[in-house]
Parts: C-alpha cells; structure tokens; sequence
C-alpha cells in the first residue's frame, strides 16, 4: 500500500489535526545545531539522510518542536511545531517514513513529511505519551504512558494499515511504562513498567504481536527499568537497570531471558540512568549512562569492545538518548546540554557476524 493511500485513509479515520501546528524551515545558526532541552528522542529516517530530534520538559510552553536534522551537514532543515510541551520520543515507520511524536501535553501525532501534514492520533485521555516506537515490518506503532499525572497508565498498539489501536492493556499499582522494545523481526513487544518511586515491584510484559496477546508477565521485586532493548530475535533482552544487587543509586545492565525472566548476566555501571541501542545488522549494543562516555559490547559474549568519550568532557552533559541509523553505520546520541552527535560504528574492527 502506498503512502499516499495510507495516509489518505489516516486522515479518514483520525480527522483531527493539533490545534496549532506548521512545518517551517530549520534555523540559519552557525555549527551543528543545538536544542534548547535535554535530547530525550532521536530517530533516523529510512534512508539514514535526516536525524529526528527532540527534546523533554512537561512545562507548557517549553520547546515541543521535532527537528529535522540533516545527518551529513548536522544543520536544522526542518523543524515540526505542534506539541505545547516538551517531546519524549520520536519514532519513523521504515516502511512508509511516517514519523510519530510523543509528547508530556498527552498527544502523540503522525507527521507525513512529504506532505508536510500532521494528525492528532491521540491525547484525549489526558495521559502523558513517554513512549512511540514502529516495528521495522507492518507499520505498527507501539504507544507507552509515562508514570506522570493520575493512574491508571496503559500501552497500546496502532496498526496504521488498518487504522485503529489494536490492543491495548492498562497497568496496575499506578505503575507507568519506563521502556518499551520491539523484536527486529516485528514478532513481539516487551514493555517494562515501574513506579517513579520505585516501591513497588516491577513488571516485565511481553506481547505477541501477531495475536496481540500478553503471553508472559515477569514481575521483579527490587529491580527498576531505565531502558530495554531486543538482542537480535526475540528470547534475549537487554536492560538498563537500578536496584538488583546493586546499589539502589547505582546503574547496570542486566541481560533476561525474555519468554523465562530469567537473569542470566549482569554488570554494574554506575551513576544514574542507563540508554541502550543496539546495531541493526551485528551484536554490538551501545551503552551510555552518567558521564561523557559510550560503551560498546559484544552481545555474544558481553565482552567491551571499545569506548567512545564526548569532545568537551564536563561541559558536554550527560547522556540522555542514543539511535543506530538503520545501515547501521552511525550512531547518533543526544544530551542533557541539548548538544547531539554522531560517530561512525568502528570500521577498524573486522565486521561483526550478522544477527539476522
């Protein structure tokens, strides 16, 4: 199906448009450009030319705009204004390069860039939208609220193809989704769900994307989720953590059995705050917590192949997003100083054996 003809038939079923919304051309600023908040989403598009971009803030009238990056000059070429309150997350559909936006003012919307176009998919309930993630087949969009504003939060799934939500679960205890990962062959979903607090246990779902069923609930008493991502199929995640046996102050990584639950390595990191990507096309997984620096391991095995420090150390902020372009060839990450980045994987090391 083309994307004219999906997004035809989007604006048939979703007629709704923000309230106040243009695309406008980027700014003229001298050097890479610079966002004006933390750089909580980045998104490359299909064709690994442009960095989406935005930022956090769930103060009205902070900056909601989504900037488009171009990745080979680092210039804003296009910036999307819509949301009224900072953005959580933004996410491109590889199959029709729609591109989703997630926002603290409760809306997620879909921008068509081509058209120029936006719809206002939803935001009705007055739930703050932390989390908008598309499969890499099918052009499903998975949607997770945020533990922010009164309970209950749920997750949900769009099918943009047939436009409407497919599933939909709310979560219990007043937990919030703090991370959601889709498999890469588009089979399941795994959302991680937490309170702000941290007082309650934690739960791990893991959805069947061709059923749309919950076929395993893993609960986890003292263990907090920052991140989450799939190791290439879809029995092996990965999880950025606090709580476990480390210190309640202190970061790891946990790597979970996803259909068990079972914890089968571990490794403390430190500080606060874990992000997480994983190469498209190898076992590298990147890791960036407290501090300038990105760890790169080999999924196989957990060995660290190499390190990457940010120019500018103290001054460059912490870490706060990290986005694979899809040919895995860049790694583009944002930070607290509203400055982003992006570096080439290693081309020194042998490639890595596919993940499939």
């Amino acid at each position: 199906m083309a994307l004219i003809d999906i997004w035809k038939r989007l604006c048939q079923s979703f007629r709704l448009a923000p309230a106040q919304w243009e695309v406008v051309d980027g700014d003229d600023t001298e050097g890479a450009y610079k966002h004006s908040t933390s750089i909580l989403g980045l998104a490359f598009s299909p064709d690994d030319s442009l960095l989406a971009l935005a930022g956090g803030g769930c103060i009205p009238g902070g900056d909601g705009s989504v900037r488009l990056i171009d990745v080979a000059t680092k210039k804003n070429v296009r910036t999307l204004q819509a949301h009224v309150c900072g953005v959580h997350d933004v996410s491109f559909d590889p199959q029709t390069g729609i591109l989703a936006s997630a926002s603290f003012d409760y809306a997620v919307h879909l921008w068509d860039l081509d058209k120029e176009d936006v719809i206002f998919l939803r935001g009705e309930d007055f739930k703050t939208k932390g989390y908008s993630r598309f499969t890499r087949e099918g052009s499903l969009l998975a949607i997770g609220e945020y533990d922010y504003y009164e309970a209950p939060h749920s997750f949900y799934v769009y099918d943009l193809k047939a436009q409407k939500n497919v599933f939909e679960f709310a979560l219990p205890d007043e937990l919030g989704v703090t991370s959601v990962a889709l498999s890469p062959d588009s089979t399941f979903l795994a959302v991680s769900a937490c309170d702000q607090n941290q007082t309650k246990p934690s739960r791990l779902y893991l959805v069947q994307l061709g059923t749309f069923e919950i076929v395993q609930e893993h609960v986890f008493e003292d263990i907090g989720f920052y991140d989450l991502a799939f190791l290439g199929g879809h029995d092996r995640l990965i999880g950025g953590v606090s709580g476990g046996t480390f210190d309640e102050f202190e970061s790891g990584l946990i790597e979970i059995d996803a259909h068990s639950g079972e914890i089968r390595w571990r490794e403390l990191l430190g500080g606060i705050g874990v992000n997480i990507a994983c190469h498209p096309h190898s076992f590298e997984v990147a890791v960036g917590f407290e501090g300038a620096m990105i760890r790169f391991y080999d999924s196989r095995d957990w060995n660290l192949i190499r390190e990457h420090r940010f120019k500018g150390d103290e001054d460059a902020g912490s870490l706060c997003s990290l986005a694979y372009s899809n040919s895995g060839e860049l790694l583009a990450y944002g930070l607290s100083s509203g400055e982003f980045g992006v570096i080439e994987t290693n081309r020194d090391n042998k490639r890595m054996e596919s993940n499939g």
